[in-house]
């Protein structure tokens, strides 16, 4: 039953009802109709989709933009996509001092000393075997340009593996990455 459908029933239920239960009838009709004018409301910060539509919170038409959702941006009116020409991945500069990574780690990319040149931070070990204790060699920093080591970061004696994880952030609010 639709909402155009809602209005003739009540209509009719009322017809039915004649007489003496007319009042009763209307009772009915304004309670009924009361009732479906409820509906649920999105509350839209709380992280439940209130009014059943599919879309939580902020990802949700009926919130007002407030900046203060999920990933931090309003959603947008209209996405953009952007054009791209066709491109070929190419190697800038291979490692070939020999020190390997052996962990499952993705290097970093990031500009960590503001020079517009990206560095390229590793973790590299010694002592790579199967048979072995595996050590760390140390965090390495690379330039990103040219591949040359610009730091090395000794890091302590780790047990089978090197650290599983780093990660770059500006903690100190400087314009550099630490």
């Amino acid at each position: 039953m639709t909402k155009d459908d809602i209005y003739p029933f009540f209509l009719s239920v009322l017809w039915a009802i004649r007489g003496a239960d007319f009042l009763a009838g209307l009772v009915f009709i304004f309670c009924s109709s009361s009732l479906l004018a409820l509906q649920a409301q999105e509350i839209c910060n709380n992280g439940l989709d209130d009014d059943l539509d599919g879309f939580v919170d902020f990802f949700d038409p009926d919130c007002a933009c407030e900046n203060d959702n999920f990933f931090g941006i309003c959603t947008p009116e209209c996405l953009y996509t952007a054009g791209f020409s066709d491109f070929s991945i190419e190697p800038q500069w291979i490692s070939s001092n020999g020190n390997v990574i052996p962990t499952y780690n993705t290097p970093l990319v990031a500009d960590i000393d503001n020079d517009g040149i990206p560095e390229v931070i590793t973790m590299g070990g010694t002592g790579y075997s199967t048979l072995t204790v595996r050590r760390t060699s140390g965090i390495r920093i690379l330039n990103g340009q040219s591949g040359q080591e610009e730091l090395l970061i000794p890091t302590p004696f780790m047990a089978w593996s090197a650290p599983m994880a780093i990660v770059v952030g500006n903690i100190d609010a400087d314009p550099e990455g630490e």
